[in-house]
């Protein structure tokens, strides 16, 4: 069971035995290549929520740093 967030979106891996080390414990290249287009894949799409039956999208907004 888990808690939702509306900050956190899980990602579904579905990797295999050949993208891991030989040990088993860490991504090989081709794990860390693989895992890394899911996950650009996920920022890509736009998070969407329903408010009142209408889509809302989420946009995230960047302060800028002043230079004193």
């Amino acid at each position: 069971m888990m808690k939702t967030a509306d900050n956190v979106k899980i990602v579904q891996a579905n990797l295999s035995r050949n993208d891991f080390t030989l040990h088993g414990l860490h991504l090989n290249i081709s794990g860390k290549e693989n895992m890394a287009e899911l996950i650009a894949e996920n920022i890509k799409k736009p998070n969407v929520k329903k408010r009142n039956g209408k889509k809302i999208k989420k946009i995230l907004l960047r302060k800028k740093l002043r230079k004193n």
